[in-house]
């Protein structure tokens, strides 16, 4: 439900740290204040920037957190794919996605 972005499940923090999830054996329980905290941001714009830019809520503000998102993703995929060697054609949306 709508009090779920509050609470984010185990695979917002798969998505987000996928390599401490293994090591914890997927129990997000195990994870600290500063990891949760940003699980938690990432799941809030995720979903709240794109309503706000739709009814034109803070649209400026919410445009440049946007911005700021995409620019973190594609960093992170682009620092990824180099660190393992993967061509870059080989990433599409699925992959990507999998990266993070």
């Amino acid at each position: 439900g709508l009090l779920g972005l509050f609470h984010p499940s185990a695979r917002a923090y798969v998505q987000i740290f996928p390599k401490q999830m293994e090591v914890f054996g997927y129990n997000p329980s195990q994870f600290g204040l500063f990891h949760q905290l940003v699980v938690l941001m990432g799941v809030l714009s995720e979903f709240l920037i794109p309503v706000m830019i739709t009814i034109g809520l803070l649209t400026r503000d919410a445009a440049l957190g946007m911005i700021a998102l995409i620019a973190v993703q594609t960093a992170l995929i682009y620092l990824v794919t180099r660190c393992l060697r993967i061509p870059p054609l080989w990433v599409n949306g699925l992959t990507a996605v999998l990266l993070l």
